[in-house]
Order: C-alpha cells, then sequence, then structure tokens
C-alpha cells in the first residue's frame, strides 16, 4: 500500500508533463526501473521528505515487525478481504493523482485554448514556437501555484497508506 502511496505522485506527474509538452523529459526511476517524467522525480522526492517527516518510517518499520507475527513465513495471507481492502486504497491512490494534478491541468486547457485561439486568428504566428514556451511557463507557475496541494495530498495519502496497512494487518 506503501507503494501505491509513492506512485499517486508519479501518475499526477505524467498528465502534468503530458499537458505542459514535457512528457520526451524522462529519467530512469529507481524503485521501478522504468522511464519516468523527470516531474515524476521531483514528485518522488517530495512525498520521499513528507513521509520522513511524518515520522511514516518508523511506523513502517513497526508495522514489517508486526507483519510477521500477522503472517508468519510459509502460510497464505492475501484473503479476499484482504485483497479488497488493498484495491480499495488503489482507488484512492487515482483520486489522489487527480486531485495533484487537477490544478496544472486546468491551467495548462486554458493555456492550450488561449494558444489555439491565436494560432486561428493569427495563422502566420508558428504554434511551436508560441505553444511551447508558453505552455511550459504556464506549467512551472501552476505547479508554484499549487505545491501546497501537493504537500497536501502527498501527506494525507501517506497518513491513509500507513492506517490501511495497519487496517490489513488487523484482519
Amino acid at each position: 500500500m506503501l507503494q501505491f502511496a509513492f506512485a499517486a505522485p508519479v501518475i499526477a506527474a505524467e498528465m502534468i508533463g503530458g499537458a505542459m509538452g514535457m512528457s520526451m523529459a524522462t529519467a530512469v526511476d529507481p524503485n521501478s526501473g522504468s522511464q519516468s517524467p523527470a516531474l515524476g522525480q521531483y514528485f518522488t522526492v517530495v512525498v520521499t521528505l513528507i513521509f520522513l517527516s511524518l515520522g511514516g518510517h518508523l511506523q513502517w518499520l513497526a508495522l514489517v515487525i508486526d507483519s510477521y507475527r500477522v503472517f508468519p513465513p510459509g502460510h497464505t495471507w492475501l484473503g479476499p478481504d484482504r485483497f479488497a481492502e488493498i484495491a480499495g486504497f488503489a482507488g484512492s491512490m487515482f483520486i489522489t493523482a487527480v486531485a495533484i494534478a487537477l490544478p496544472v491541468s486546468l491551467i495548462m486547457l486554458v493555456v492550450q485554448l488561449v494558444t489555439g485561439i491565436l494560432s486561428r486568428s493569427a495563422p502566420a504566428l508558428n504554434l511551436f514556437s508560441l505553444g511551447l514556451p508558453a505552455g511550459v511557463l504556464a506549467g512551472i507557475v501552476g505547479l508554484i501555484i499549487a505545491a501546497p496541494v501537493l504537500t497536501d495530498q502527498a501527506s494525507l495519502l501517506t497518513e491513509d497508506a500507513l492506517a490501511a496497512t495497519a487496517k490489513v494487518l488487523a484482519k
């Protein structure tokens, strides 16, 4: 479940990076070994810092130790009720990803609409030379404005992930 909490900002970064036109700027994600957007690396660092500042690493270690008592090695533990808890938390991961990406995506929608109107009204303007810098600049401004949303949503998701993990272990 903690992997879901760390995946939500990366999903949001994919949406934001695609809208900004920065989906080509990728880096190797050390967690999964796959390509992730450069903005996703920034979001992962922010979520990691929030996780550590909330003391999540200490709670996580306590949950790992408790899991050996609840689920002894060699026994089956993933029943339908626990799987439903994990799948339900995955739904909240997607909701959080959309909540993180929504403010910047709305700003990018307005910028794309204005760029489209300008390119139709003045065809001599080059859409790529006007639209891409405007999109990147508006995306950066949107990220600065929406920074409190990222931190609030990431802290709520981290707390929910630790609580949901404890709930799975309690069953």
